[in-house]
C-alpha cells in the first residue's frame, strides 16, 4: 500500500500475503479521496481499518466482508448487507464524515447497540420500501422523539418499518397515518410509547400487520382500525387501553389474529366479531370485559390456533355453539363467572389440545361426551361447582379413551367435591385394607377377659358405621 503526496491511496495487488501480515490501517484526517479499492480485501489479517474524516466516495466493496478478523472499523456510507454476518468479532462500526452513497431502498441496522435520538432525514430516500431498527436503544425520554416519522411520508414505496424494542419513550405522532399507503407491515411493538394510538392509523389502508403490542398505550381502541380491510394479523396486547372493543372490527374481514389481551378493556364482547369469517386466533383474556359469550363468536369455524376468554368478568352458560370449533387447539375460557352445565357438544371440538374451565361456577355432572376429544393434552375443569362422583361408567377418558391426556386438574373449591374415579381406584386397596385392620381392633376390644379392658357397645356401633360408610364410598 502506497500514499501518495496528493492524498491518494494505492493499493498493490500482492498485499496481504502471509509474510506481511498487516494488522492495522490508521489512516484518520488525511484528506484522502477517491474510492476504496477491492484489494483491502486481501488484507485477511486486518484487524483495524480507521479511515475516518477523508473524502472517499462511492461503496464500501464488498470484498470488505472478508475481513473476518476485523474488529475496529471507521468507514462512513452504505454497507453490502453481507458484511455485517461476515464480521463475527466486530465490536466497534463508527460510520461518519465521508461521502459514501447513500441508501437506496433497503436499509437495517436490526439488533445493534446504536442509541441516541433518530436524526435520519429519510424524505430523500423516494425509493426505500424496507426499514428495521429494531433491538437498539433509540429512546431519549423526549416528547419529539418519534418526529423522524414526519420525514417518511415522501417514501411512497416503503412496504415495511419494523422499530420494535427501541426503547421509544415518547408518543406516537398523528404523521403514522401520513406513511405510504403501500404499507404492509408496521411494528412498534416492545417500547414505551404512550399516549392515545392516532386516529390516523386508520389511514394506512394497505397495512397487513399491525403490531403496537407491550407499550404503554391507553384510550380506546380507535374505530378508524375499522378501515383497515387488508389487516391480518392486529397485536394491541399488553397496553393500557381501556374502553370497549370497537364494533368496526366486523369490517376487517381479512384478519386472522386478533391479540388484545392484558388490557383494560370493559364492555361485552361485540357480536360483529362474528364476521370475521377468516379469524384463527382470538385471544382476549386479562381485561375487564363482561357480559355473556356471543354465539356468532363461537360460529366462526376459522378458529383454529386459540381461543382465550379467560380473566375476564363473563357470565351466564357456555352456548351450545361452542360445538362449531371444530378445528379449535386450545380453548381457555378460566377464571370467568360463567354457568349452567357444560354442553354436550363441547364434546364435537374434536381437534382440541387444550381446554380450560378452571374457576367458574359451571355445575351438574361432566358430560360423557368429553370423552370424544381424543387429541386433548390437558383438561382442567378445578374450581366449580360440580357435584357428585366422577366415575369411570359416565367418563370414560379417565379410563384411557383421552390416550394423550397428560394434564388433569379435578381439585375443587369447598362448595362441592369432585372425586377422581382413576386415583379412588388407586387408592382402594388401602382404604380396604385400612377398614379391615380397624374390624380387627374393634373385635380385639370386645374379646378382652376384663370388662374394663373391653370397648363399650356405643364406641362399636359408631366405628362400625364409620367403616362401613367408608367402604360404601369406595
Amino acid at each position: 500500500m502506497e500514499l501518495y503526496p496528493h492524498g491518494t491511496i494505492h493499493f498493490i495487488s500482492v498485499i496481504g500475503k502471509r509474510h506481511k501480515r498487516v494488522t492495522h490501517i490508521e489512516l484518520n484526517s488525511n484528506s484522502v479521496e477517491g474510492s476504496l479499492s477491492p484489494y483491502v480485501g486481501n488484507l485477511s489479517f486486518l484487524r483495524t481499518l480507521s479511515l475516518g474524516n477523508n473524502s472517499f466516495q462511492g461503496t464500501i466493496p464488498n470484498e470488505v466482508g472478508r475481513l473476518s478478523r476485523l474488529r475496529g472499523n471507521q468507514l462512513t456510507g452504505s454497507l453490502h448487507p453481507a458484511i455485517g454476518g461476515m464480521l463475527p468479532y466486530l465490536v466497534s462500526l463508527q460510520l461518519r464524515d465521508n461521502q459514501l452513497v447513500p441508501i437506496s431502498n433497503y436499509f437495517e441496522v436490526f439488533e445493534n447497540k446504536f442509541s441516541g435520538k433518530i436524526k435520519i432525514d429519510f424524505s430523500k430516500l423516494r425509493d426505500i420500501y424496507f426499514i428495521s431498527m429494531g433491538i437498539n436503544n433509540f429512546g431519549t425520554k423526549e416528547q419529539d422523539e418519534m418526529n423522524f416519522i414526519d420525514s417518511l411520508k415522501n417514501c411512497s414505496k416503503l412496504v415495511t418499518l419494523a422499530l420494535p424494542n427501541c426503547n421509544f419513550q415518547g408518543v406516537l405522532p398523528w404523521s403514522i397515518g401520513n406513511l405510504s399507503s403501500q404499507l404492509k407491515h408496521l411494528f412498534l411493538n416492545g417500547n414505551q410509547l404512550h399516549g392515545n394510538v392516532p386516529t390516523s392509523t386508520g389511514n394506512l389502508v394497505g397495512l397487513e400487520t399491525l403490531s403496537l403490542a407491550g407499550n404503554q398505550f391507553e384510550g380506546n381502541i380507535p374505530s378508524t382500525i375499522g378501515n383497515l380491510q387488508n389487516l391480518g394479523v392486529l397485536v394491541l396486547s399488553f397496553n393500557q387501553l381501556s374502553g370497549q372493543i370497537p364494533h368496526a372490527m366486523e369490517n376487517l374481514s381479512s384478519l386472522t389474529k386478533l391479540y388484545l389481551s392484558s388490557n383494560m378493556l370493559n364492555g361485552v364482547i361485540p357480536s360483529s366479531l362474528g364476521n370475521c369469517r377468516n379469524l384463527l386466533a382470538l385471544i382476549l383474556y386479562g381485561n375487564k370485559l363482561c357480559g355473556k359469550i356471543p354465539k356468532q363468536l363461537l360460529q366462526v369455524s376459522s378458529l383454529s390456533i386459540i381461543l382465550d376468554l379467560s380473566k375476564n368478568n363473563l357470565f351466564g352458560s357456555l352456548p351450545t355453539e361452542v360445538g362449531y370449533l371444530d378445528k379449535l387447539t386450545i380453548l381457555d375460557l378460566s377464571e370467568n363467572n360463567l354457568s349452567g352445565a357444560i354442553p354436550i357438544s363441547l364434546g364435537d371440538c374434536g381437534s382440541l389440545l387444550g381446554l380450560s374451565l378452571k374457576g367458574n361456577l359451571f355445575q351438574g355432572v361432566i358430560p360423557q361426551s368429553l370423552s370424544s376429544l381424543k387429541p386433548l393434552m390437558a383438561l382442567d375443569i378445578s374450581y366449580n361447582k360440580f357435584l357428585g362422583m366422577l366415575p369411570t361408567s359416565s367418563f370414560p377418558a379417565i379410563g384411557g379413551m383421552l390416550p394423550y391426556l397428560v394434564s388433569l386438574q379435578l381439585r375443587d373449591s369447598n362448595e362441592a367435591e369432585v372425586v377422581n374415579d382413576f386415583k379412588k381406584e388407586a387408592n382402594t386397596k388401602t382404604i380396604i385394607e385400612e377398614c379391615v385392620s380397624s374390624t380387627v381392633k374393634i373385635g380385639v376390644s370386645c374379646s378382652m377377659d376384663s370388662p374394663t379392658q373391653r370397648m363399650d357397645i356405643k364406641n362399636v356401633v359408631h366405628k362400625l358405621q364409620h367403616i362401613l360408610n367408608t367402604l360404601q364410598n369406595i
